[in-house]
């Protein structure tokens, strides 16, 4: 292999660096319409509504679309490309693909209005206004009520203190522990690599 550990030499760079790239934000088309998407603010909820009115009648507002909107249309949730199978033949799990959330917010960010306006890079007081009625539901599986979405919630401390765990007793031998990791699971694996 020639190209291994050589310098590549870009074609790009020098319109980048100069100031004459083309971004997204250097289109302008006539009467184009900019998107901006309002995203969810907490991990785990039910939506008990998404008043859009006042960003309805907000000047320079186009349009702004909510998954009713688009079910309304006739816009269902986003398919996979391919289906992956299992070994037994049968077709993976599908979870919702929704291009708008439905019903429930699932995590942080995910899109819930979608709004087109008649001009771009707006203010924060530009946007318009939405309502997001929300009902916050917690976990009755742990004392603090937090779900995990990723690494959010309490998800990431125990994989986090296991780690830790590891590396601290790898030197002596330790490559089996299971959760949870008690003062006297920890001490029974120190003194059983002690004696092999």
């Amino acid at each position: 292999m020639t190209g291994i550990g050589k310098p590549v030499r870009r074609k790009e760079d020098r319109r980048f660096i100069t100031g004459a790239g083309t971004y997204t934000s250097n289109v302008d088309y006539p009467d184009q319409a900019h998107l901006y998407i309002v995203r969810a603010q907490n991990v785990h909820a039910r939506i008990r509504d998404i008043d859009t009115s006042a960003a309805r009648a907000a000047e320079g507002v186009v349009a702004v679309y909510t998954a009713a909107d688009l079910h309304a249309g006739g816009i269902r949730d986003m398919q996979p490309a391919w289906i992956i199978y299992n070994p037994d033949g049968s077709p993976m799990h599908e979870a919702p693909r929704e291009a708008l959330a439905v019903e429930r917010i699932r995590y942080v960010g995910q899109p819930l209005s979608a709004s087109f306006l008649d001009y771009a890079m707006p203010r924060a007081d530009d946007l318009p206004a939405f309502e997001v009625s929300e009902l916050d539901t917690f976990s009755i599986s742990n004392p603090l009520g937090a779900k995990g979405a990723g690494e959010a919630g309490t998800i990431g401390a125990p994989i986090t203190v296991m780690n830790a765990i590891f590396d601290a007793l790898k030197p002596i031998g330790v490559t089996d522990l299971s959760m949870p990791a008690t003062p006297t699971k920890i001490w029974s694996a120190v003194q059983a690599a002690n004696t092999t």
